[in-house]
């Protein structure tokens, strides 16, 4: 299992530059009054050339769960994922952005 947290982000891999796999880690957010962490996981495919996608979900600090598909682009040094996520009051997106080094990918992760 890897690890990885966004937004002062952390992805750590097993392997050598591909990112096929499962990441946990967690995604540091904010409001105008108060910070947040969330648990995350990503399952990815790692598809075809630059093509990646997976499942997702998101664990919030006060028990909600959100859970949706994946997709997004990589490189050999830099990978980006979106993931729309629908709940009651409408759907929102989670874009994850993050640098590959060797077993690490560090970046950010946005809530729209």
């Amino acid at each position: 299992m890897r690890a990885f947290g966004w937004s002062a982000a952390l992805l750590a891999l097993t392997g050598c530059t591909e990112v096929g796999g499962s990441w946990v880690g967690s995604c540091a957010f904010s409001d105008a009054r108060y910070g947040y962490t969330a648990a995350i996981s990503v399952d990815i495919d790692d598809g075809s050339g630059s093509v990646v996608q997976g499942e997702m979900v998101l664990d919030m600090f006060d028990g909600r769960r959100f859970e949706g598909n994946v997709s997004g682009l990589r490189s050999s040094t830099y990978i980006e994922l979106e993931a729309p996520i629908r709940q009651e009051e409408g759907q929102f997106e989670i874009t994850l952005t993050g640098d590959i080094d060797e077993n690490v990918i560090e970046g950010e992760c946005r809530v729209a």
